[in-house]
């Protein structure tokens, strides 16, 4: 008699299986193979260097000790640093030519704080503009809270270059706590284009890919 397989089982005991391998590993050092195989190298390893360093304490003079190790496997494998990289050489790239362009005034909305509003007011001062509130204070960044889909006269004209990195595919969706606009990616660019004097510069990015479909509180266009 042939029995029904239940996928959902199935999937279930493999996640199970993966879930508590990353756990043997992460905490012991125990590595165990596809084949079932498990290898101890990792923790013999671990315990020599645990030892070598406790041996050395004792004969260190330093004021700070260490009262409690934690273990850690598999990071001396790993690379020295990650990245997201569309964001990370997008950031550093439009970054670059604002310093080289040197600008009267420049204005960025709704781009990284940690990564490119940090590269640009690194070495110049830089206003943001968001929807949302913000309430750090950061050296060389001016910030007003706005939305942009509704721009006020004060703005008009008020800058000779601006920077939206990965924001416009978001205007519009209320995901942020803008009000739902099926075209308010194309208010944003309009509004932007009219906050530019003449001759000034815009740096913008967005998603590009195959065309989906997204419900209105979807993240992206």
């Amino acid at each position: 008699m042939n029995k029904k397989i239940n996928y959902f089982s199935l999937l279930g005991m493999l996640k199970i299986r993966r879930h508590l391998m990353y756990y043997l590993y992460l905490y012991s050092g125990v590595y165990v193979s596809t084949k079932g195989h498990l290898s101890f190298r990792k923790y013999w390893t671990l315990k020599k260097q645990q030892r070598l360093y406790k041996k050395q304490a004792l004969n260190s003079a330093a004021q700070f000790p260490i009262t409690k190790l934690e273990v850690y496997y598999g990071e001396n494998e790993a690379d020295a640093g990650t990245l997201c990289a569309p964001y990370f050489f997008q950031d550093l790239y439009v970054a670059q030519r604002i310093h080289q362009n040197k600008p009267e005034k420049h204005v960025d909305i709704g781009s990284r704080i940690d990564g490119f509003v940090a590269h640009v007011a690194s070495y110049r001062p830089i206003e943001i503009y968001d929807i949302r509130p913000m309430k750090e204070i950061i050296p060389n960044v001016q910030f007003q809270q706005c939305d942009l889909m509704n721009l006020s006269e004060e703005h008009l004209e008020c800058t000779d270059s601006i920077s939206s990195l990965h924001a416009l595919e978001h205007f519009g969706l209320g995901r942020y706590g803008d009000d739902i606009c099926h075209d308010g990616y194309l208010l944003g660019f309009m509004n932007i284009y009219r906050m530019l004097k003449q001759d000034g510069k815009f740096y913008f990015s967005v998603p590009m890919g195959q065309q989906q479909n997204f419900m209105p509180i979807a993240c992206f266009r």
